[in-house]
């Protein structure tokens, strides 16, 4: 290395000369300085330090190509609880929510002793009809041989005609009935409510079976083929219990502007008047894997998962499709495949872990 020396009758002269000379002298000092701003600077020195004694943050490196990445050793790993498990090929049915209540059945058993009451009525009235006719029969035949006389026959055409009247009566009151049966409730329960004995009647008269009024939201029908959903009075899907279809129902309840059905349900903890939440069926289904709700975590409103693809190395990966289910999240498609190790607990703190290492350069 060449150094300049000051000549003072040059300087002196030429201050501009002087500080040149200053400047080339250090550029040794200056090149050092500039080197190690570089390295300390660099974007491509992602490698955390070795942790010390007093230094809490994870033992994480992350590769310069391929940054979504962190690897882990077994200390760091055990102390921030990462456990992981094999994911598995499930087959997933989404559902619908609907709302719906226990349905109050006093307006139901008057009915159905309405019902029991004209029936009875027009049974005695057939009967009575039936034996005036038969009366009417014989006078008439005793009248044709001249043995009864014509005043006797006419009085037995009138108490014929009287018990006909009464009959027709009887059977107009059971109609009647029937038929307001069937506008409120519907075929099924009107079958029911018109059977003697019948045994579904009696189980909702002694509260063996409930009665639901499930409402469905509007432009949703419900398939032919669902016959049981899932209800819970609390909206919680994991204690929900089985409910039985009966038929649809011919009156919409107060508010809803969807379709609504009738459903039987054996759940001991309803009680007439209860609002309830049902989940039913919708679609063929689809097929992916389920996870903890604890797997996946939220960065930037998009959702993310870890899955190890190798001893201590773990990626995130961004999940699109998920869907709420009572294990967890079901995740459609190929985001993750069966036989994968996905981090089912401390994803969070590998988020987090994440978050605070230097991010890779896109433009090296």
């Amino acid at each position: 290395m060449v150094f300049f020396k000051h000549n003072k009758n040059l300087t002196s002269h030429y201050p501009r000369v002087h500080c040149l000379l200053k400047i080339f002298n250090r550029l040794p000092q200056l090149a050092g300085a500039i080197v190690a701003i570089a390295l300390i600077c660099s974007p491509k020195t992602l490698v955390f330090a070795e942790s010390g004694a007093n230094d809490d943050r994870p033992d994480v490196s992350t590769s310069a190509n391929e940054h979504n990445r962190q690897v882990f050793d077994e200390a760091t790993r055990e102390r921030l609880g990462i456990k992981t498990s094999i994911a598995e090929a499930a087959h997933f049915q989404s559902e619908i929510v609907a709302y719906g209540q226990v349905v109050n059945i006093q307006p139901l058993l008057s009915l159905y002793n309405q019902l029991m009451a004209t029936h009875v009525e027009a049974t005695i009235a057939a009967a009575k009809f039936k034996l005036a006719e038969q009366a009417m029969q014989r006078q008439q035949e005793l009248f044709r041989h001249e043995i009864a006389s014509k005043r006797s026959l006419e009085s037995q055409q009138s108490t014929w005609q009287t018990d006909k009247n009464q009959w027709l009566s009887a059977q107009l009151q059971h109609q009647a009935a029937y038929r307001q049966a069937r506008l409120n409730w519907g075929d099924v329960l009107t079958g029911w409510l018109n059977q003697d004995k019948s045994a579904a009647v009696e189980q909702l008269l002694t509260g063996q079976l409930k009665l639901l009024q499930i409402n469905l939201p509007p432009n949703h029908h419900l398939a032919g083929s669902i016959r049981q959903i899932q209800t819970d009075p609390a909206g919680i899907r994991e204690h929900s219990s089985s409910a039985v279809f009966i038929s649809a129902a011919p009156l919409a309840a107060t508010g809803s502007q969807g379709e609504s059905y009738f459903f039987q349900s054996r759940d001991e903890r309803l009680l007439p008047g209860m609002r309830v939440t049902a989940w039913i069926c919708s679609g063929t289904g689809e097929t992916g894997v389920m996870i903890p709700a604890a797997a996946l975590v939220w960065h930037l409103d998009q959702a993310w998962i870890y899955v190890e693809s190798s001893r201590g190395r773990f990626e995130h990966r961004i999940i699109s499709q998920f869907t709420p289910a009572p294990q967890g999240y079901f995740v459609a498609g190929n985001a993750i495949v069966p036989g994968e190790s996905v981090v089912v607990e401390g994803a969070q703190a590998l988020l987090s872990a994440e978050n605070r290492a230097p991010q890779q350069d896109d433009d090296d």
